[in-house]
Parts: C-alpha cells; sequence; structure tokens
C-alpha cells in the first residue's frame, strides 16, 4: 500500500495503518533523535514523542508531501528542545555545587571559637574599666564624641545620635 493510502486509513482510525508507517520510518526517526541528543534511551523517547505528536496532527497533514521530512522536522524540534532542557538543567546544578560554600573544617571552627573568646575576654575588660577608660577604648579617635559619625546597625548616627550614649557609658551627663 502507498503512504497516502496508509495515511488516509490512519486519520480514519486504522490502526494497522498507522503501525505500518511508523514501523517505515521509526529507523530514521530514531537515528535523528540520537544524533541530536546523543543518548539512546532519550532518543527512544524522543522517538515515541515524535509519533505521538505526528498521530495527534495527522488530519492535519497535506497529503501531497511525504511523510518522513515532517516526522523528521518533529524529532528535530523535539530533539533540539530535550538537549536545551537537559543543557539547563546541567548550568542549574553546575551552579548550585560551584557557589556552595566550602565544608568548615574542625580546624576553621576551632580558630573561630578562639577568636569568639578573645573577643568576649576584651568586651569584658572594657566592661570592668574605669568609666573615661571605657570611652577611649570604644571611640578612640574622639572622646568626647562631638565630632563622632559613624554607622550601627546599617543606619547613619551624627553627634547629637551619640552623645547621649557617651554619657551612658561614661556616667558624665554633660558630655
Amino acid at each position: 500500500m502507498d503512504e497516502p493510502t496508509l495515511i488516509r486509513r490512519a486519520v480514519a482510525g486504522d490502526t494497522a495503518a498507522w503501525e505500518d508507517l511508523m514501523r517505515a520510518h521509526q529507523q530514521a526517526v530514531f537515528r535523528l533523535a540520537y544524533l541530536i541528543v546523543g543518548d539512546p534511551d532519550d532518543a527512544e523517547d524522543v522517538a515515541q514523542e515524535t509519533f505521538l505528536r505526528a498521530w495527534k496532527h495527522l488530519k492535519g497533514f497535506d497529503l501531497k508531501r511525504p511523510l518522513r521530512p515532517w516526522l523528521l522536522s518533529i524529532t528535530s524540534n523535539l530533539s533540539s528542545n530535550r538537549r536545551r532542557s537537559a543543557g539547563r538543567y546541567f548550568a542549574a546544578l553546575t551552579r548550585a555545587f560551584r557557589d556552595r560554600p566550602a565544608p568548615v573544617t574542625i580546624e576553621e571552627k576551632s580558630s573561630e571559637q578562639l577568636q569568639a573568646n578573645e573577643l568576649w575576654k576584651a568586651v569584658q575588660k572594657i566592661k570592668h574599666a574605669g568609666s573615661t577608660n571605657r570611652l577611649s577604648t570604644l571611640f578612640p579617635r574622639s572622646a568626647n564624641c562631638r565630632s563622632l559619625r559613624g554607622t550601627a546597625g546599617g543606619r547613619r548616627h551624627n553627634k547629637i545620635a551619640l552623645k547621649p550614649r557617651a554619657r551612658k557609658i561614661t556616667g558624665n551627663h554633660q558630655a
């Protein structure tokens, strides 16, 4: 039976005619899919999807044209989409593992703990030191805080906002 007759019968619902058409073109469809995606399992999936889509849209196929180029264009598009999708997936995995911080070793944890302990001891020394000494330790450039500008907690503070803190630290309410 010729191809246009098989296509007409398949459009009418004859599954045997569609099976004959699939057998005639399955090798070419699989080969093209394999050339594009490079994996036999993915190529089989693409070939199956090609025939499913062709079956779904067979009613709109022009019987004057050969079936194979139409099937191969569907195969090419599906294969390219699958390859592109796999590339995006691989790129996302690569980014996820590349941006992951390096695991912290026991030595690094110990070093951080030692630094934290030293910092805590320094804060305790400041807490127990004399009040004027505390102010010069906390604000070494400007013990009276009149020209001090700084940031704390992400907000900018001027000398007026720091003055009450200087009073609280030193106990001197005329600073």
